[in-house]
């Protein structure tokens, strides 16, 4: 169940992160660099959107795997 719902968390390093060093190159890595402002905060939010998804999947997996009230059709 945890790596189903990691899917998204590994889909991310492959789709954001390169994007992010293209991006920003050798400054993602030291501190103040041109890594700060409005576009490091959409990549920080993107990856917090990410690890939210992965969170919200491994809840409904166990829910449904462990018969939790509240899912079952009527």
């Amino acid at each position: 169940m945890l790596a189903f719902a990691s899917a998204p968390v590994a889909l991310s390093l492959l789709f954001l992160w390169p994007v992010r060093l293209a991006i920003y190159g050798e400054d993602l890595f030291s501190t103040g660099g041109s890594d700060h402002g409005a576009g490091n905060t959409a990549f920080v939010v993107l990856e917090l959107l990410v690890v939210v998804w992965s969170l919200a999947l491994l809840v409904v997996g166990l829910r449904t795997v462990r018969g939790q009230p509240g899912l079952e059709r009527r």
